[in-house]
């Protein structure tokens, strides 16, 4: 069965959407039919990340909630920006604030979810949400089968998280997990993720080291997607990312 996986973080900067850009490719080199909705409307990246230039996008995800195009016209083909061939197929589906509120029927974004997972034949749906518990990010949060919530060991972020998880629970999401990203090079990982498995008592798929190499990859500034697992399959970081994808879709 396709899944709707939200992946979400309580503070901006936490390397979420990074993340979410190189699960996607993961999962799409692996052979499935991937589609990621940016619904970051503070800070879309996914954009830049992949290279995609303005021009490639002629419709967005709040056109079709307001009635100006089908869904199938927001997705845009992302294989043709990563350097090495995909198994599968890669779709990104922006979401634009385009200087106006967003005024929506909710249960037409539940509604945009189906008809993509059928529209493009999708395995996978992953939604990079707004950070934080603002209404936007909410509807997304809560139409997902599975939550990934990434954070950082910043009080900010382990005050946050549970925050989280609670307003998730309430919103009917049973199955929450979680990444810690850019761990400090003197932290014992193992402890590390052990420790924010007991605070939380959900599972924790990848206590992944800071790594000057991933810090420094910048948007794209041309067509072509910068995506760390791409760039360094057998890094350990890739490898544990690996592994988050494929427990992420069992």
């Amino acid at each position: 069965m396709p899944k709707i996986i939200s992946i979400h973080s309580f503070r901006p900067g936490t390397g979420k959407s990074q993340l979410t850009a190189n699960i996607a490719t993961i999962l799409a080199a692996a052979g499935q039919r991937v589609a990621i909705i940016d619904s970051d409307v503070s800070s879309p990246s996914i954009q830049a990340i992949f290279g995609v230039a303005d021009s490639a996008m002629t419709h967005s995800l709040n056109d079709f909630l307001w009635g100006k195009c089908g869904i199938e016209a927001t997705a845009v083909e992302l294989n043709p920006s990563i350097r090495h061939a995909l198994k599968g197929q890669l779709y990104l589906v922006p979401f634009a604030t385009r200087n106006s509120t967003i005024d929506y029927d909710i249960r037409l974004l539940s509604d945009s979810f189906e008809l993509l997972i059928n529209t493009l034949g999708l395995d996978v749906l992953l939604i990079d949400t707004q950070p934080g518990v603002q209404f936007a990010a909410l509807p997304s949060i809560a139409f997902s089968d599975i939550q990934l919530l990434v954070l950082q060991l910043r009080e900010q972020d382990l005050q946050g998280t549970g925050v989280v998880i609670d307003i998730s629970e309430q919103l009917g999401i049973d199955e929450m997990v979680l990444v810690v990203n850019q761990i400090p090079e003197h932290y014992n990982l193992r402890e590390v993720q052990q420790k924010i498995e007991q605070i939380y008592q959900r599972p924790v798929l990848a206590a992944l080291p800071y790594a000057e190499l991933l810090a420094e990859y910048q948007p794209a500034t041309d067509t072509n997607a910068h995506i760390f697992v791409v760039d360094h399959p057998d890094h350990p970081i890739s490898l544990l990312l690996t592994n988050v994808a494929a427990t992420l879709t069992a």
